[in-house]
Parts: C-alpha cells; sequence; structure tokens
C-alpha cells in the first residue's frame, strides 16, 4: 500500500529509513526534511514502512527513493516510481549512480527514459540524470 507520509512518527519512520539504508544519504534533522518542498510517500507491508519516495512537484524531480534491504527485489521502488508517474505527474527526473546495476535495468526496462545529463555528486560518483515517463 502507498500512502502519502502525514504525521511526525512516519516521518520519524521514513527518516530512520533513509538515514540507515540509502547509500551516501548524509543524515539530517527531520524538521529540515519537512521545511523543503518535497511531498513524501510511503510503502508499507504488514503495518511497517518498507519504501520511500520524495517527489519535487515544482520541478519534477524523484530523490530519497529507498528500499529496505529486507525488502528489495519485490518491486516496491517500481511500485513508487509508478505511483509518482501515474498520480503526480506524466514525466520526472531521477538521478541514479551509474554504478547501481539494479537500478539502472528497472529504468531502462519498464520506462520510457532519456539520459539527459551524466554528472558527479558531492561523493564524486558519477550519475546518469534520467527523465523517465511510461511507456
Amino acid at each position: 500500500m502507498i500512502d502519502r507520509i502525514k504525521n511526525d512518527e512516519e516521518w520519524s519512520n521514513s527518516f530512520d529509513l533513509l538515514a540507515l539504508y540509502s547509500d551516501g544519504y548524509r543524515k539530517r534533522k527531520i524538521v529540515e526534511l519537512k521545511e523543503i518542498p518535497i511531498t513524501y510517500y510511503k510503502y508499507i507491508i504488514n503495518n511497517k514502512i518498507v519504501g520511500i519516495i520524495g517527489f519535487k512537484k515544482y520541478n519534477k524531480e524523484i530523490i530519497h527513493l529507498t528500499v529496505h534491504p529486507e525488502y528489495r527485489n519485490q518491486h516496491i521502488a517500481l511500485s513508487l516510481i509508478n505511483f509518482v508517474l501515474d498520480n503526480l505527474s506524466d514525466t520526472a527526473y531521477l538521478a541514479v549512480r551509474t554504478n547501481n546495476i539494479t537500478m539502472n535495468n528497472l529504468i531502462t526496462k519498464h520506462f520510457k527514459y532519456e539520459i539527459i545529463n551524466i554528472k558527479h555528486n558531492v561523493l564524486n560518483e558519477e550519475l546518469y540524470y534520467y527523465q523517465i515517463s511510461k511507456k
């Protein structure tokens, strides 16, 4: 089930997921994340938040896509991206590390895509910056 993150307890649980399982994510205060104009959604299995996605509506960017390691390879990331494309925007932008084979395969297999830029993040990791839409 996918639903919007609405209250402080859900924020706290989602923040823990981001801080623990999103490689290279720099821990921030929950207050700072809540002040950024991003809408967050959670993927729930058995009353547990196992995946989250953030969406910046003003520039159509997907950020903080994270799935708990115990729940990976179950199409949760695919479901979260499809939720954004079905409900929030017909096109979105997403940065993915070039060495993240699983995520790059998911995008190239399930979506219309174009690599619109290749850049480096603050950790000097090479990223593909995708523009994606439904096939």
